[in-house]
């Protein structure tokens, strides 16, 4: 079993590892049609500690006076299995608002919404 580092989608978007990180959010799953489903994810992140360094970012306050919040990232994905077990399309948007810990240590020159929108085949035999 393959336990991914980051959470969200992987690839092209991933700002939030699983290090020095406390997290915690609530996922909901609507079964709209048989073959057809979205899910929708709500997450709060937190350092673990406010000295602690942001994942892979880099980005550190070694006195601590960032505070620790990160911010929400809001995830929903529509997955239609086209042919079940063998052909799924998803189509998915995460946004991912930072807060106070990102705009201190870039003293409001990064951006505090992130978002991205995909597409994906997923081809199973």
């Amino acid at each position: 079993m393959h336990v991914a580092p980051i959470f969200g989608q992987t690839s092209i978007y991933g700002p939030i590892w699983r290090t020095n990180l406390s997290s915690i959010g609530a996922r909901a799953t609507f079964n709209l049609y048989p073959q057809l489903n979205l899910i929708a994810t709500l997450r709060d992140y937190d350092l673990a500690s406010n000295k602690d360094s942001w994942g892979s970012t880099g980005w550190r306050d070694g006195l601590g006076m960032s505070g620790k919040d990160l911010g929400q990232q809001l995830e929903a994905r529509l997955r239609w299995n086209a042919i079940p077990g063998n052909l799924a399309l998803d189509a998915g948007l995460t946004w991912l608002s930072s807060a106070q810990f990102v705009e201190k240590l870039s003293f409001g020159q990064a951006s505090t919404k992130s978002r991205l929108f995909y597409l994906q085949t997923v081809l199973s035999f």
